[in-house]
């Protein structure tokens, strides 16, 4: 008898599960988008105002809190709520941002731009989260011509902030106390011309930068930096003639980085994507680039959704945007028309810079094993409440559960502070494990 066998299996690959971490609310100009849904909800903006310069917040369950748009802050129902000083170039608000505040989940942060100067101010919304209290001038930065990027300090409540000041990246270190100079690394790239765009890698290790310089010359330097000593390690420069690389974006797992590609004088026509690991070496944009999609019209720009896609906007789109859904694969796929918006969008909408109160527990879900690590380190205990109802006391701030089962798990992890400040957080996930091999016999 002759005996055919054929296997059909699913394998599982680590997927990185941030618990309620993401920004799941962008706002697009005159469409917001909500990716608390699968596929994410799209409705129409109607109290759009401006296009430039769009932010927007949430609070630790992804729920909308502020925005940002030119020189107006608004709240969640569209109302103005503050009204920057007019600085006659509302495009450079599109680099400055909300973030949370150190250590109150009622307050947050707003850059906004005035006179030469970047202002700190904190939006205090404890009495009244839709009318918040603005503090103006809780710190300032001179502007030069970049704007900060900000990296959460590993395993804290307080940031880095990094900003290039006379020819120099100087890490700041911010608090609820205010802003501190930690340290500085020159610039020794001739072609230095100031910080434009900037991203920062998943790991917030890597932070790569476009600056402007003489026509059609163009430098991309990646700076190679630590967040838990807010120390830089190593600038590499990347400078390319004829070339214009812009709307940097991390894949989920870090595994790549996205980039437009074009001729200045042309327009961006190319999505390319070199591998992370490889963007510090010199050329590296050049020598280790592929291309995963080429257009017919500019595409303006980037950003990886929460669910793990890569969302991008082609000029010759108004109604939707593109969806690269497997950027991690060996053949990504672009799809044009990935996600239809409500509003025809301008040509200038950008997508927004996205923050939200980030001190989460994350896990990291791996096959049937889980990691779990709460987000700050001057704690005193930590109760561990896990699925089953069991609950663990302990001072670790990591753990690692194997379960033999799929399904929907919720843990929560109640955490005692040395200033006697009590703080819970919460992880869903789900465990699905392979498929059963179907062995047919004949």
């Amino acid at each position: 008898m002759k005996h055919i066998f054929i296997f059909v299996a699913v394998f599982l690959m680590p997927l990185l599960c941030f618990a309620q971490r993401e920004d799941y609310v962008w706002v697009m100009g005159n469409n917001i988008i909500d990716f608390k849904t699968n596929p994410p909800t799209v409705i129409a903006n109607d109290d759009f105002a401006y296009a430039t310069g769009l932010t927007s917040i949430a609070d630790r369950y992804g729920n909308l809190k502020y925005w940002l748009s030119g020189k107006y802050l608004y709240n969640k129902n569209n109302e103005v709520i503050y009204e920057a000083e007019d600085y006659g170039v509302y495009e450079h608000m599109a680099t400055l941002t909300i973030f949370p505040f150190p250590d109150d989940e009622s307050k947050y942060i707003f850059l906004s731009l005035a006179s030469g100067t970047i202002y700190f101010s904190i939006i205090d919304g404890s009495n009244d989260a839709l009318h918040p209290n603005v503090i103006k001038n809780f710190a300032t930065l001179p502007y030069g011509n970049s704007a900060p990027v900000i990296i959460q300090k590993t395993g804290s409540r307080n940031y880095w902030v990094i900003q290039e000041v006379n020819g120099y990246y100087c890490v700041y270190s911010l608090t609820k106390d205010g802003l501190s100079l930690k340290n500085s690394v020159e610039i020794t790239n001739d072609w230095h011309y100031g910080i434009g765009w900037s991203h920062v890698s998943r790991d917030q290790n890597k932070i790569m930068v476009y600056e402007t310089s003489w026509a059609e010359d163009f430098n991309y330097p990646v700076i190679d930096f630590d967040p838990a000593n807010g120390v830089i390690n190593h600038v590499t420069y990347h400078h390319a003639k004829g070339e214009n690389y812009f709307g940097y974006c991390f894949t989920k797992n870090n595994k790549y980085m996205y980039f437009t590609m074009g001729n200045g004088a042309e327009g961006n026509f190319n999505i390319c994507r070199c591998p992370t690991d490889k963007i510090n070496e010199p050329d590296a944009l050049k020598k280790y680039r592929s291309i995963v999609y080429t257009s017919t019209s500019n595409v303006d720009d980037m950003k990886l959704g929460p669910d793990g896609k890569i969302y991008f906007k082609t000029a010759m789109s108004s109604d939707y945007l593109g969806i690269i859904c497997n950027s991690e694969d060996d053949n990504p796929v672009a799809e044009l028309d990935g996600l239809k918006m409500a509003l025809p969008m301008y040509t200038w909408s950008a997508f927004p810079r996205t923050y939200c109160y980030p001190f989460e527990m994350t896990c990291y879900v791996d096959c049937n094993s889980v990691r779990f690590l709460i987000p700050d380190t001057d704690f005193k205990t930590v109760e561990w409440v896990w699925e089953d109802g069991s609950v663990e006391t302990n001072n670790v701030r990591a753990r690692v559960r194997k379960y033999d089962h799929s399904g929907k798990y919720l843990v929560m992890a109640r955490v005692d502070y040395d200033d006697g400040t009590v703080r819970e957080y919460f992880a869903d996930f789900e465990i699905k494990f392979p498929k059963t091999p179907n062995i047919i016999c004949e």
